[in-house]
């Protein structure tokens, strides 16, 4: 997942591994040296599963934990839902 921020010219979030992370991002900048990168969320789920924008510009996104264990059954996909 990769995002605009509103108002910010050079910024974007961004869904990374286990993280929800803002990046900035020189336009015109297209070989590999690094960029600025800042962790707004981390999770200790397996990933980042989705993410988009309503139409209010709020960030929704969810996270997927492979396997939970209930009293009576395993849930082998469950969903956190965000909003940033």
């Amino acid at each position: 997942m990769v995002m605009p921020v509103e108002g910010e010219d050079q910024v974007y979030m961004v869904g990374l591994g286990k993280t929800l992370s803002v990046v900035r991002w020189p336009k015109g900048v297209t070989d590999s040296r690094p960029v600025k990168l800042q962790v707004v969320y981390r999770t200790e789920d397996p990933h980042m599963n989705d993410g988009k924008c309503d139409g209010k510009g709020r960030l929704w996104f969810g996270e997927c934990c492979l396997s939970l264990v209930y009293p009576f059954s395993t849930v082998t996909h469950f969903f956190h839902e965000f909003c940033v």
